[in-house]
């Protein structure tokens, strides 16, 4: 019987994967064709940190405005409560508590823990891209035993580092620490390109999200030298990643927008040798903008949410750009404020709107375990303060 489940399940990828190649154009082909060719390149490479990038432990970017509004954010009670929760070890992520983590440590039991099937996920002696991310214990007639990889994901988003990054910037030092312990610790559980924390490049870029606000709280000599020096390993091994693997044709979505943000924040990061990177990420973004929301307002995913999730992280990266005094192109402070417009119309006197299309519940900048139940207004009335359109909140 686990034989023909076995080829029950190959059959279904197998539709699953004709079914794709249907929808795909020539040049989309060729470009999946030669994506193939780099993961086999990448498989070869043994997973393991790379030398320094030049001036690792030079003092970070300031953003000041930033830092500013991270200190004013750590007095809300929510932001305290998750800040005790990460000083204990309390963690919670969509729903599943996590094991204590082992700060500072090199923890597979914290950082590969899957809550559903009950096991590990591969770490560093699997190249990133020989991990099966799709086939889950869910899966029809296969023998996968990891449950959806959401979960694993979730934790290695280094969102739990946003509100110590407010306390942090409001003087707390034990909560910088804190933050600190978790990033190494993830840094020597997971280096680059091993593992089930290397496949996603939109992952990549939600986890620089956090590192770069733990940097903008500290300051750009608030941390050891030596933790420069791995924000900046960080950034540059993510910023590899997302170059030599775009999501383009079929798949240029809010993943795309994501990539074009995690190049930025990784050349923001690298200061002067990411000069390439960050101007990579910024062309990314003015042209996703253009794409993604549509002149109408409309996000071209078809769902509230994700459009929301798309503006969240046009909206950062514009905020980043103005604080370093060198703003994004006028498209994407246009296409917010059109953005805002539509979204604002289709939402009801509670700050709800309907449920259309897809919702993974997929957060920029958030504050583990809680998700806001206003997920799409918020966004909105962001995107419209710094789009200079309050009357759109």
């Amino acid at each position: 019987m686990n034989g023909w489940h076995r080829l029950n399940g190959t059959v279904t990828r197998l539709r699953w994967y004709a079914g794709r190649l249907r929808t795909m154009s020539p040049v989309e082909i060729v470009h999946r064709v030669g994506e193939a060719r780099r993961k086999r390149h990448w498989r070869a490479l043994a997973a393991g940190w790379g030398p320094d990038p030049a001036d690792a432990q030079a003092p970070l970017p300031a953003f000041p405005a930033l830092r500013r509004d991270l200190a004013a954010a750590a007095g809300l009670p929510a932001v305290r409560e998750s800040v005790a929760r990460a000083r204990e070890g309390r963690l919670r992520f969509l729903g599943r508590d996590w094991p204590r983590p082992r700060f500072g440590e090199a923890d597979a039991a914290f950082w590969l823990h899957d809550p559903i099937g009950g096991g590990t996920w591969p770490g560093p002696d699997m190249s990133s891209f020989r991990v099966d991310v799709r086939s889950t214990s869910a899966t029809p007639g296969h023998d996968a035993r990891f449950g959806d990889v959401k979960y694993v994901w979730e934790p290695a988003r280094l969102q739990m580092l946003h509100p110590l990054a407010c306390a942090l910037a409001a003087g707390d030092d034990a909560a910088g620490t804190v933050a600190l312990a978790l990033l190494r610790s993830f840094a020597a559980a997971n280096p680059p390109y091993g593992g089930v924390h290397w496949v996603s490049g939109i992952e990549l870029a939600m986890r620089l999200v956090g590192v770069l606000l733990l940097a903008a709280a500290a300051g750009p000599e608030g941390l050891p030298p030596d933790d420069r020096a791995l924000v900046r390993r960080l950034a540059a091994a993510s910023a590899h990643h997302l170059a030599d693997f775009p999501s383009l044709h079929s798949s240029a979505n809010n993943h795309r927008v994501a990539e074009g943000l995690g190049l930025f924040l990784a050349g923001l990061l690298l200061g002067q040798g990411g000069g390439a990177w960050e101007a990579a990420g910024r062309r990314i973004l003015e042209e996703e903008a253009d794409r993604q929301i549509l002149a109408d307002g409309v996000g071209a995913e078809q769902s509230p949410t994700y459009q929301a999730f798309t503006m969240e992280m046009l909206a950062l990266a514009l905020r980043l750009g103005r604080d370093l005094g060198r703003p994004l192109a006028p498209i994407v402070e246009e296409r917010l404020a059109r953005g805002a417009a539509f979204l604002g119309a289709l939402m009801d006197g509670t700050g709800r709107v309907p449920a259309i299309g897809d919702d993974d519940e997929g957060r920029v900048l958030a504050q583990p375990p809680d998700r806001e139940p206003r997920y799409v207004a918020s966004v909105t009335a962001a995107a419209a303060g710094l789009a200079g359109r309050p009357d759109l909140a």
